[in-house]
């Protein structure tokens, strides 16, 4: 097109203005010259393109879900996701973490997951964070809090972030809810309690007979 400055320097060269001749591009890597570029460097590659310099223009970025090409890229596949971003690949730029809590967006993914056992993770853009829970709790998958939850009977919590292991308590002990220690509790008078991971059992002994605390 023309105008009263002279007519716009064509895609792919630059003009310096004055007499000068229009020349090519030599826009390095992540940039390109538009219509009317006036500096032989060009300018940045917008966000969703990429564009591989020299004479050459942007192009659509095809990325993959879990990539995306951000400003100045320079090849068609873009770079991995941002952690607490969702990109869905192509010519879309970075999205905001669509996680609801208990999920969270990890590197090099398209879609938000479900928070792994022993983290917990608050949605949105927010990261997966280790968990903190007491001994006797622990933060099962899909955790929305630090504290966890209480560790279920017939398991021992060690807290932090370790998962919910298998009681391994001797006969006459057991796990109840809570439990911190591998080998449990005692099992309560009126009560007897095989070991392992077995709930304790009421006492069904003969007249004349009693169960003791730990039977």
């Amino acid at each position: 097109s023309v105008t009263d400055g002279g007519e716009l320097c064509t895609p792919g060269t630059f003009c310096a203005g004055g007499e000068a001749m229009p020349a090519p591009c030599d826009a390095p890597p992540g940039s390109y010259c538009a219509e009317g570029t006036g500096v032989v460097t060009g300018e940045t590659c917008p966000v969703g393109q990429f564009c591989a310099g020299g004479e050459a223009q942007k192009q659509p970025c095809t990325a993959a879900p879990g990539f995306y090409c951000a400003e100045g890229a320079s090849e068609a596949g873009g770079m991995p996701c941002l952690t607490g971003y969702n990109c869905v690949g192509g010519s879309n730029g970075l999205r905001e973490c669509p996680a609801d809590p208990g999920q969270y967006c990890p590197p090099h993914k398209g879609t938000a997951v479900v928070c792994v056992v022993g983290d917990y993770c608050d949605g949105g853009s927010s990261p997966a964070v280790a968990c903190q829970a007491a001994p006797g709790r622990y933060c099962p998958a899909a955790s929305t809090t630090s504290a966890g939850v209480q560790c279920p009977q017939g398991s021992f919590c060690l807290g932090g972030a370790a998962d919910k292991s298998a009681c391994s308590g001797p006969p006459g002990n057991y796990c109840p809810a809570g439990s911190a220690a591998a080998d449990g509790s005692l099992c309560p008078m009126g009560a007897f309690c095989v070991g392992g991971t077995a709930a304790k059992m009421e006492c069904t002994c003969q007249a004349g007979n009693w169960c003791p605390e730990g039977s």
